[in-house]
């Protein structure tokens, strides 16, 4: 009897398990981790709470299959422990998407993997505004869940960054647009620390100075311009590798 066959009469069932895992390992669906390395979009300092905001990329971003690799944004929500730092508390993880089936209806989908909970909704095609909302609602509500009430003022800010926007015409995708930021907003601590990065190309001025005024003879005829001041916040942290 050639060696070979020895072996495989006698680590057979070894080896036949260790193929079989690799065929699962490579068949399972895959959570990308790309949250961490999409950087982010807004970050408030509420309370003793951190919520980042962090912008769109493509990815797994909950359990339905039309959620497997899709367009969506991420709220993590962290709470400060007794040392007075940030991610070592994860309160919670939002993955938000949105999409048009192909029965034509909008659907919205919010997964915190932190807490494990799942919510999905559809609505007619047209209804975007109906939509948006209904999803707005849920954010809130797993947002002020997270951090028990005590930022309802900021999770109304955050929670009005996430919308539902056409992406071509029928079809329809989750989107991020630039909210105020209100007072509530900023961390105490080291005023030297640089301004947040909101993902806009606008030119933050340093903390705790007022922006450069704009040039009044270049401003549009009947359109107010307003200045305002840009706090500093805590140096950024590395987000963690997770979804």
């Amino acid at each position: 009897m050639s060696l070979v066959k020895k072996f495989f009469i006698k680590r057979g069932s070894a080896v036949l398990a260790t193929i079989l895992a690799l065929v699962l390992l490579v068949s399972a669906p895959l959570k990308v981790g790309a949250s961490g390395s999409a950087g982010l979009f807004a970050q408030f300092y509420p309370g003793n709470y951190k919520i980042d905001v962090i912008q769109l990329h493509n990815g797994w971003a909950g359990p339905w299959n039309e959620t497997q690799n899709i367009l969506h944004t991420n709220i993590h929500v962290w709470e400060k422990d007794s040392r007075g730092n940030y991610y070592s508390i994860h309160k919670a993880n939002l993955h938000i998407s949105a999409r048009t089936n192909l029965a034509g209806s909008i659907c919205w989908y919010v997964h915190d993997t932190v807490n494990n909970t799942s919510k999905t909704n559809c609505h007619p095609l047209l209804a975007i505004t109906e939509a948006k909302e209904a999803m707005q609602e849920e954010v809130k509500a797993q947002l002020n869940k997270a951090t028990n009430w005590e930022v309802a003022v900021t999770v109304g800010v955050v929670v009005a960054i996430v919308v539902i926007a056409w992406a071509t015409w029928p079809a329809s995708a989750i989107a991020l647009v630039a909210a105020a930021r209100s007072a509530g907003d900023q961390p105490e601590g080291n005023s030297e620390q640089p301004p947040i990065d909101t993902g806009s190309d606008e030119l933050s001025a340093p903390p705790n100075e007022k922006a450069q005024e704009p040039d009044e003879s270049k401003k549009a005829p009947g359109v107010p311009v307003e200045s305002e001041t840009v706090p500093g916040i805590p140096p950024n942290e590395d987000i963690p590798e997770n979804e």
